[in-house]
């Protein structure tokens, strides 16, 4: 019995000793260890500009990027999809991407019901950028080259990419746990200003591109 008492009075001394110094790590050093927590949760994040439009010499878009927000869906979600489509008052133009996933393609000025809609219907509206570029033939398409993301591949988009792309902005913010991965605004730093592309002219019109003249550079604004 008394062996049971000592371990006991062992265990709360024990105790004890973790919880003042817990209490003095937290009222001594707490400055510091807010500061190191806020270095840990520091994150640097990296926004691209939108390319830059291609315009033929009347300024009018040969290729220009634009961003596209859509709902994906499963098949379980498919009729609570249908409902936000319906509630929208939108074309019900979905795509299949395979056969457990469905997508809506928004219209930009419905965004703001989209949302509201999403969250009733536990939903989330996603985006993704595009390049976008007119009809034109196949040989004066190459010419003008292709892009994945933010980078040109081939082509003029190749080779004036960094005119086109413009520079990255870098900043530095603390994540914080609701909503996840939610940005403090106070904490937020910029380390390097973004800047937008600038646009590229061609010396054809859209008629001539059409009939396949190749494009040619006139003005890099």
């Amino acid at each position: 019995m008394k062996r049971r008492q000592i371990f006991l009075l062992l265990f709360c001394c024990w105790g004890l000793i973790i919880g003042a110094s817990s209490m003095y790590l937290i009222l001594s050093k707490q400055q510091s260890l807010l500061a190191f927590s806020e270095r840990v949760a520091e994150e640097e994040i990296i926004y691209y500009p939108l390319r830059a439009p291609i315009v033929d010499r009347n300024g009018q878009n040969v290729c220009h990027t634009d961003w596209i927000f859509y709902i994906k869906a499963s098949k379980k979600q498919k009729n609570n999809l249908m409902q936000i489509i319906k509630q929208l008052e939108i074309q019900p133009q979905t795509y299949t991407a395979d056969n457990h996933t469905e997508y809506c393609i928004l219209p930009k000025e419905k965004l703001s019901s989209a949302v509201i809609l999403c969250r009733k219907y536990r939903l989330k509206i996603h985006k993704r950028i595009t390049r976008n570029c007119i009809e034109l033939p196949e040989n004066v398409k190459i010419h003008l080259g292709k892009v994945l993301l933010y980078n040109g591949l081939y082509g003029l988009e190749a080779k004036y990419n960094s005119h086109l792309q413009g520079t990255p902005g870098v900043y530095q913010a603390i994540k914080g746990p609701r909503p996840l991965n939610s940005i403090e605004k106070n904490t937020f730093r910029i380390l390097a200003p973004m800047r937008p592309g600038r646009m590229l002219k061609l010396k054809q019109s859209i008629p001539e591109l059409q009939c396949g003249i190749l494009p040619e550079i006139m003005e890099a604004e």
